[in-house]
């Protein structure tokens, strides 16, 4: 069977400066390499899964190669179209790219205001491992009838008089909002944020002090909840909790 020999070869990606801004969507990742040089700009250092990926494919100005013996081939083409020449510098991309933090509004569930920043539909596959339920009959159910194993795994805490989050996995067949997780911050089921590499930065701006889950919205809104807000889940501390909920 024959190889893809560009498979073992390394990629670089060619942009012309007046794009450089499109660069925003690889700027995570940080094993990357950039030179400019006059009207181009050039990256290096890219895994075969990165140069695969949907932020690379999303750069639709730029142009890929394989290298051979300093030679420019097209990806997935055998024949050179150019040598590659001499860059002055390589340097992390990182580095070079210097990002902003955005503005930010704290926006919290129910509140129609949206911030300067989005979710967006994120086709790869996420582990799921938080749900948003409300306390119905048919949750409550579930719940209290759930053997001990099931839940010895889950935390949860009240968001309001008539919901739970849960984390944890694996999760009951509760009904409800699933979400998945990413440092502090939960995404609705295939949802992520446009610019992933803003994603520290952003958390950063939106929790200094590091105390917080970022639960997101499908709209661009969020809500932050204390971590240690969250408490086992058992059969007891669920009654526990709808009794506090019905006293208020």
């Amino acid at each position: 069977m024959a190889t893809n020999i560009t498979e073992r070869l390394d990629y670089v990606l060619h942009i012309d400066k007046v794009h450089t801004k499109l660069l925003l969507n690889i700027w995570h990742f940080e094993n990357l390499k950039i030179a400019i040089d006059d009207n181009e700009v050039w990256i290096k250092d890219f895994t075969l899964d990165q140069i695969n990926s949907k932020e690379v494919k999303s750069l639709s100005p730029a142009r890929i190669y394989y290298l051979k013996e300093a030679r420019l081939f097209p990806k997935g083409k055998l024949l050179p179209v150019a040598r590659m020449k001499m860059m002055p510098s390589w340097k992390p991309i990182q580095t070079v790219l210097q990002l902003k933090t955005p503005d930010l509004n704290h926006n919290y569930f129910g509140i129609p205001e949206k911030a300067s920043f989005e979710i967006v539909k994120f086709e790869a596959e996420k582990d799921t491992c938080a749900q948003l339920i409300q306390i119905t009959d048919f949750n409550s159910q579930i719940i209290e009838t759930a053997a001990s194993y099931r839940l010895e795994k889950l935390t949860y805490t009240i968001v309001a008089p008539d919901q739970l989050l849960i984390i944890g996995t694996p999760l009951l067949p509760l009904k409800g909002y699933s979400f998945w997780k990413n440092k502090s911050s939960f995404y609705p089921t295939g949802y992520y944020l446009k610019y992933p590499a803003l994603e520290t930065i952003v958390q950063n701006a939106i929790d200094q002090d590091q105390i917080h889950f970022i639960i997101w919205q499908k709209n661009n809104c969020y809500t932050l909840i204390e971590k240690d807000q969250f408490v086992p889940l058992t059969i007891s501390s669920y009654r526990k909790s709808l009794k506090l909920i019905d006293n208020e």
